[in-house]
């Protein structure tokens, strides 16, 4: 083994390896390294021959790794020397992170295999791939990241400065001219064109106010200060206000677990978010019932679940979070209207500004959680599903 080791055709063999290769000796010193390796180490053949690994290895914390793993492939060649084993036990690669006298580093990953002659070790190849261009490939994409979230926040904080700015422009004149109007049309006859002409701009007056309010309340959602919450009393608080507050006959059907649902957030919000969707989906329960009873065939409507509406609320558990869900018999969601529901002032309703959905998403995000929305499989209805970061 050591004549081929020593001879010019082992040699040029070896330097033409594209990764680096170190042999060393069952002592743990060095007799080979290719022209590879000292590039990669920026060392000269000189100051890696005769040298220990430990000696050119252990002395760095980064590179330390490279020491442990050949002293680890050593212990276990003998390891098979001594139980009688065939082949030894697959080392995982090592990586290390190698600062070379010029000031560069290196990321590098490691695999050690073992020289045997006989059935005898006759030393340790340590083979070193450079993987710096990928550590810094993904460095890059965390800075790209951070960027776009730092850019993001700052488009967040930019918009939230001018909707605050135009509402409180709006809001006088608006109040102004909904107080006018109120008093012109006490003036006016009930009959006249005048009274139906100033109904019609307090009318206006008074959504333009509604407009101006969502969005003062959207750009004032904060969470203030992360509390431990436990996701069933708010679940619980919200079921208890929808039911106070709808105004259609709905059926609840409520899956609370009895252990607790911790998660980190603001109690005030989440109770707040999970009501607007209860809110959404008894309406949609209402119209889905409301439509099985206007339907011509009576089979029809039994079809439509006996015009009941129902609404369910769910709060379980997933790998790392909460789930909550709330299921409706509504009719549905429009497939066109899909992509559009968390956009601010979009609503399908005749009535209201478009802003409950837009909100729900502003606090589940501030609570680093997803809400999706999606319509159910086997019936008709909507699904609304919010995922949350369990705590702890």
């Amino acid at each position: 083994m050591l004549p081929l080791i020593q001879s010019s055709y082992f040699q040029n063999l070896i330097n033409g390896f594209p990764d680096g290769v170190i042999i060393f000796n069952i002592d743990g010193v060095a007799y080979v390294a290719n022209a590879t390796a000292q590039r990669l180490l920026g060392l000269e053949e000189r100051h890696i021959l005769g040298a220990h690994w430990d000696a050119l290895f252990a002395a760095q914390s980064g590179s330390a790794p490279l020491a442990a793993a050949l002293h680890a492939s050593r212990d276990a060649a003998r390891d098979m020397a001594m139980h009688g084993a065939d082949e030894p036990a697959q080392q995982p690669p090592a990586h290390a992170d190698w600062t070379r006298p010029d000031g560069q580093i290196r990321h590098l990953s490691a695999t050690t295999s073992h020289i045997v002659e006989y059935g005898k070790l006759f030393g340790i190849l340590l083979a070193l791939t450079d993987v710096t261009h990928i550590f810094e490939m993904h460095a890059r994409e965390r800075r790209m990241l951070k960027e776009h979230h730092a850019l993001e926040q700052e488009r967040a904080r930019s918009l939230e400065h001018f909707s605050m700015a135009v509402a409180h422009q709006i809001r006088n004149p608006v109040m102004t001219i909904a107080g006018f109007s109120r008093l012109l049309l006490r003036k006016a006859a009930p009959e006249s064109s005048q009274h139906e002409q100033l109904q019609a701009i307090l009318d206006g007056g008074v959504r333009l106010h509604a407009i101006v309010q969502a969005v003062s309340d959207f750009t004032a959602l904060q969470v203030r200060d992360m509390q431990p919450v436990e996701l069933g009393q708010c679940c619980r608080a919200a079921l208890e206000l929808a039911r106070g507050e709808c105004p259609a006959p709905v059926e609840w059907m409520v899956e609370l677990p009895e252990h607790a649902c911790p998660a980190a957030g603001d109690s005030a919000l989440l109770t707040q978010a999970v009501l607007e969707l209860l809110h959404n989906a008894a309406e949609a329960a209402a119209q889905g019932a409301q439509g099985a009873q206007d339907a011509q065939d009576a089979q029809d409507a039994q079809d439509a679940q006996g015009a009941a509406p129902r609404v369910r609320l769910r709060l379980g558990s997933v790998l790392d979070g909460h789930v909550v869900e709330i299921e409706d018999t509504g009719p549905g969601i429009a497939a066109e209207n899909l992509p559009y529901l968390f956009d601010p002032f979009f609503t399908t309703k005749p009535v209201g500004v478009g802003m409950g959905l837009c909100k729900v998403q502003r606090i589940i995000r501030e609570h680093n959680g997803t809400v999706t929305l999606e319509n159910l499989d086997a019936q008709p209805g909507a699904r609304a599903r919010v995922v949350l970061v369990r705590m702890g």
